[in-house]
């Protein structure tokens, strides 16, 4: 189980390094676009994720998990909230990892309550 949840973080820390690289390597720093909120907001979320899923491969908390369920359903809201959905690039890729981020971290949940009981017993 444990090894199931350290999995779970480093496939979360790679998507958030992913995330954070996102506006380098769709174009968004490129002329025509300026340091925009949707570049910041990818680079402030995949940063989130990376340092939540790096936490966690440390000392598994409960919480890191509730961050990374939260930072998936805010990606996945991230192409209405900035009005980027007309990228497709950048809809698809937000739309995808904010949703595999959020299933992966939304299905550890029961596991981690597991560990955490079992440590405690």
């Amino acid at each position: 189980m444990q090894e199931t949840l350290r999995r779970e973080n480093w496939i979360n820390l790679f998507l958030g390094a992913w995330i954070f690289i996102i506006p380098w390597a769709l174009g968004t720093t490129t002329p025509g676009y300026s340091l925009t909120a949707v570049t910041i907001n990818f680079w402030i979320i995949g940063m989130v994720i990376m340092l939540s899923s790096g936490a966690a491969l440390f000392k598994l908390k409960l919480w890191e998990e509730w961050v990374n369920v939260a930072a998936g359903i805010w990606l996945m809201g991230s192409p209405a909230i900035f009005n980027y959905a007309e990228d497709a690039s950048l809809f698809w890729n937000s739309l995808l990892f904010g949703l595999g981020i959020f299933i992966i971290s939304a299905t550890a949940i029961p596991l981690v309550q597991k560990v955490i009981r079992n440590k405690r017993a």
